[in-house]
């Protein structure tokens, strides 16, 4: 059983078992199986986990980060049990329960063909950090290169940067396979190279490379390798993977072996007195080879070192190094007095090292910083210290390092001014397109990839201000119409009632109702506010006609005498229109001109009580009762009467 374990800055985060046969989806993604915190370079489908049938891979999916793995970046790892790796602020550990460790096979290397020779400076190797530093360095040039049908010819594969950098295998034989499985004729172990990554060949004295469907592919002289496709390389090509840096050299076999039995005899050997030991690094027994002289740089290069920055630098370091060539200190000549006291170049040494000094210089000179410090390390091996060797050395190396950190910067500049161009890009769609979005939602998917490069870019809230501000105004819109549509609604209902109100005959509230619609200005009325004021004018000329008749009614009844019927007439008009001064006067009149009548009525029967005609009495009473106002003076005392007497109404 497979488990992957996921930490944040150090601490545990996550843990996901693996199953054979599942894919894994790692990133800030929800449907991700382990869904990441929000971080710059951090992409919603950052790493993708699966197994190919007999590895497990993780493969990097983000375009804005990278995995890192022993220090190096890396686009996909063969995973191997305790295997540890990282991206941004997260770390992997990949842990596989039981694993049956292959054998070492370290002893087979010496039954392939090929050698490897360690040569005695790769112990402290030059720093090679820049991804494409192939792009910048051509080691040689074929005009100067033997090549053809030449017996005395032997390919090698020089390791420039990476694992075992500085080393060089002699390839015998017609076959042979690089890669980080053991089976390999060159095992390098590093994540970059698949198990096995590339071969070369060699049919009829020439030399082909084959990328055997690598992972992170195959360059040579900076243009990739299509897969399963030979292309033929030269003496001096470069071979890259990633950050891996081969050069393929064809060498005199003579002059290495020259070189081979000055430096592997005690006794020739002058490097005794030094106290450095005979090399044993590699199968020929010898500290290093000497390069073929090159070729001039890549046009790549000479147009960087052209810019003012290099070229000053360039200037200075010339200055010093013709300086110290021209006037050397008392120290460094003393130590040369020194060394040549101590040690004795045979003829041959001498002549190879003031060859490979002089080469030296010239690279130097040309800005040919690698060529000079291979040249010198060569030297080095034979003797430690020739004339100003240590110096040109450390000027070499600066003048190198300078080209990598200018190459380095500039680099980054380019990836910066590359993702702020698609962050613009990016922004300029998403503002364009921000009147169709109905969420921030759907701002953050358009925004998703700004979101992987940078994800506090300013240009993001400023957006989203934009669309919320957008959204509010809609919202508000949106609640306006609403609120309009209601009262044209209301409207329409308001004067269908006081139609209803006025078909039914019921003027008064009709006239109400008609009043309190016209009153709200209820939009997109139209023509019902003309509908409207006519049934308000028709209604008030009924109530006028109807008034009227009520008046002369309640006149004529208060004519009559009926002063009970003319009160409760004239009391139905001031109860619609109070301020019907003729109705009031009729009704006032009325009652006063009652209650006299009652007045008298009652006395009367009070007397007729006092002398005894109670029948007669009670009669008179019951007049009253009938006669007055409801609840008037003499309708309750007569009432009383009456109740006394037994009589109830």
């Amino acid at each position: 059983m497979a488990k992957l374990s996921v930490f944040k800055n150090g601490l545990l985060f996550a843990e996901l078992e693996l199953q054979e046969g599942q894919e894994y989806i790692i990133g800030r993604g929800t449907d991700a199986q382990v869904i990441l915190e929000k971080e710059k370079g951090i992409s919603r489908h950052h790493i993708r986990l699966y197994h190919d049938g007999n590895y497990w891979i993780a493969e990097l999916l983000s375009k804005h980060s990278s995995l890192i793995f022993q220090g190096e970046p890396c686009e996909a790892i063969e995973l191997s049990s305790n295997m540890e790796f990282a991206s941004s602020v997260y770390s992997f550990r990949f842990e596989i329960e039981s694993q049956e460790e292959k054998p070492s096979s370290k002893e087979e290397a010496s039954e392939k063909s090929l050698i490897v020779v360690h040569p005695a400076h790769s112990n402290n190797p030059s720093p090679k950090t820049e991804e494409d530093v192939d792009k910048t360095i051509n080691y040689a040039n074929e005009d100067q290169t033997l090549l053809g049908p030449n017996p005395q010819m032997v390919a090698f594969l020089r390791v420039l940067s990476g694992p075992g950098e500085g080393d060089l295998f002699e390839m015998k034989g017609v076959s042979w396979t690089v890669g980080r499985d053991e089976e390999c004729s060159i095992q390098i172990s590093h994540p970059n190279l698949s198990r096995k990554h590339f071969e070369i060949s060699k049919e009829e004295e020439k030399y082909y490379l084959i990328d055997l469907k690598s992972s992170n592919g195959t360059y040579v002289n900076d243009k990739k390798v299509d897969p399963d496709k030979p292309v033929e390389i030269k003496s001096g090509d470069t071979i890259r993977v990633k950050r891996l840096l081969f050069s393929f050299e064809i060498r005199n076999q003579q002059q290495i072996r020259m070189l081979q039995e000055q430096n592997a005899s005690p006794s020739g050997g002058a490097l005794a007195p030094y106290g450095i030991p005979p090399s044993g690094g590699g199968a020929l027994g010898f500290p290093g080879v000497v390069r073929i002289p090159q070729g001039q740089m890549s046009s790549n290069l000479l147009e960087k070192i052209k810019t003012h920055k290099i070229r000053v630098l360039i200037a200075l370091l010339g200055m010093i190094f013709l300086y110290s060539m021209l006037f050397p200190t008392t120290k460094t000549m003393e130590k040369k007095e020194s060394a040549s006291k101590r040690k004795v170049l045979t003829k041959e040494q001498l002549a190879q090292a003031r060859i490979l000094l002089q080469t030296a210089q010239n690279h130097y000179i040309n800005a040919r910083y690698v060529n000079c410090i291979d040249e010198l390390k060569t030297l080095h091996s034979i003797i430690p210290v020739y004339e100003n060797s240590r110096e040109l050395l450390k000027l070499c190396q600066n003048g190198y390092e300078t080209i990598l950190a200018e190459q380095e910067r500039e680099r980054m500049e380019k990836e910066r001014r590359k993702n702020e161009a698609l962050t613009q890009k990016i922004i300029h769609k998403c503002r364009q397109q921000i009147d169709s979005f109905q969420s921030e939602a759907e701002l953050d998917q358009c925004l998703s990839p700004v979101f992987d490069i940078n994800p506090s870019h300013p240009a993001i809230d400023e957006l989203k201000a934009v669309l919320r501000e957008k959204i509010n105004n809609k919202l508000l819109q949106e609640e306006q119409q609403r609120t309009y549509r209601t009262k044209v609604a209301r409207g329409y209902a308001s004067f269908k009632k006081c139609e209803k109100l006025y078909n039914e005959k019921k003027y008064l509230k009709a006239i109400d109702q008609c009043q309190k619609y016209l009153s709200a200005k209820y939009p997109e009325q139209g023509f019902r506010i003309n509908k409207a004021n006519s049934i308000l004018n028709k209604s008030k000329e009924t109530i006028s006609h109807l008034v009227s008749s009520w008046l002369n009614k309640c006149n004529s009844l208060f004519k009559e005498g009926k002063y009970k019927e003319a009160y409760l007439n004239c009391q139905k008009i001031v109860k619609r229109f109070p301020a019907n001064q003729k109705a009031l006067d009729i009704k006032r009149k009325s009652k006063l001109l009652l209650q006299k009548k009652m007045k008298s009525l009652y006395e009367d029967a009070v007397l007729e009580e006092s002398m005894g005609g109670i029948e007669g009495a009670k009669s008179k009473f019951l007049e009253i009762v009938h006669q007055d106002i409801k609840g008037g003076k003499y309708y309750i005392k007569a009432k009383s009467k009456l109740k006394k007497y037994g009589e109830e109404l």
